[in-house]
């Protein structure tokens, strides 16, 4: 009975002495809201990164912001990070961010500035096949061939396929 008794205390002592070691996961929000600078207009779907201080090329976590240009994303681990703030056509803002014991780091709004590296126009070109199969036919367009400018009749019909 005496066994019993001192196994039935260590086991309770050893098992409340693992509980008391065992720290709770702090989760600590991190928010803000991506606006533009030029015409205070949200930016919807801006990619944030959040990136460990000491090593900037470790990344850490990403989220999208929402169709409000809002962003949240959690830490469960405090200390000094760096937080990028990625769209296309735009600056990409790096931030620092330190976690503590605060349970929400709010950043507030952050102003994204226009890229001056734009493109001044595109242009789409496309071109006719000259043969086209069809189920029951074959289409040669003449037309369309840039060697029919120079050759008669006769040579564009030896270029056809038979």
């Amino acid at each position: 009975m005496n066994i019993r008794a001192l196994l039935i205390v260590l086991s309770v002592l050893i098992s409340s002495l693992a509980f008391s070691q065992s720290s709770p996961l702090m989760n600590v929000q991190i928010k803000g809201q991506v606006i533009d600078s030029l015409t205070n207009e949200t930016i919807p779907y801006a990619t944030i990164k959040l990136f460990d201080k000491t090593n900037a090329k470790t990344l850490l976590k990403a989220v999208a912001s929402d169709d409000n240009g809002k962003f949240q994303l959690s830490m469960n681990k405090k200390g000094d990070y760096l937080l990028a703030i990625e769209y296309i056509g735009k600056n990409t803002v790096t931030l620092p961010v330190t976690v503590g014991d605060a349970k929400t780091v709010d950043l507030g709004t952050v102003f994204v500035n226009d890229n001056s590296q734009t493109l001044s126009e595109v242009v789409i070109s496309a071109q006719k096949p000259l043969v086209k199969v069809d189920l029951d036919k074959i289409v040669y367009s003449i037309e369309d061939d840039p060697e029919s400018k120079t050759n008669n009749v006769l040579d564009m019909l030896k270029r056809f396929p038979w």
